[in-house]
């Protein structure tokens, strides 16, 4: 089950921050706080938490966290503010997690489409790049193999008798494999 503690290891790693509780007004540590409130913010039916509870965790009130989510929805998609990219890793990281949430999606989206879509692009680009690796090692598997590479140095008439006699070199072996069982 999600909980603000869950988000808050989740805004750490993702962050680099040790410890978002720590006693700090530097840019960087509000900003990742501002994420965590946030996040915390969009996931509150799920995590079932009151505000006291979820400002606890980093040592901080309910008017703290709410005053956070305000700063976050004013700040994010500014040039100064500092947590947009750990704002979609997070993200990104909590949907990998899938803990015991049903409408993930729903929620992201009701929140923020465009952050949607970009955890969206992410998770397809990701694909799209286990695809290519795949791919890849394929193409590399069959060019180094020395038939194949005599096998793409043949014109077309002359793959078509390749082919030909291929085929009739596999129904020979498949009867013989078929003589060897009885």
């Amino acid at each position: 089950m999600l909980t603000s503690r869950i988000i808050k290891i989740v805004v750490e790693n993702v962050s680099g921050i040790n410890d978002l509780s720590i006693k700090s007004r530097k840019r960087f540590y509000c900003d990742i706080r501002f994420v965590y409130f946030k996040l915390c913010d969009m996931y509150k039916s799920a995590i079932n938490e009151s505000t006291t509870s979820i400002g606890k965790t980093v040592n901080r009130d309910h008017a703290t966290m709410l005053h956070g989510v305000r700063k976050f929805n004013q700040l994010y998609n500014t040039p100064t503010f500092l947590g947009s990219d750990v704002y979609v890793k997070c993200l990104t990281e909590l949907y990998k997690l899938n803990v015991d949430i049903e409408n993930v999606d729903n929620i992201i989206r009701e929140y923020d489409v465009k952050m949607y879509y970009r955890i969206q692009h992410i998770k397809l680009t990701e694909k799209a790049h286990s695809v290519i690796s795949n791919m890849q090692r394929k193409i590399d598997l069959l060019t180094s193999n020395n038939l194949v590479k005599k096998l793409l140095t043949l014109e077309a008439q002359e793959l078509k008798e390749a082919e030909e006699r291929l085929e009739v070199f596999f129904k020979v072996k498949e009867k013989l494999r078929e003589k060897q069982k009885v």
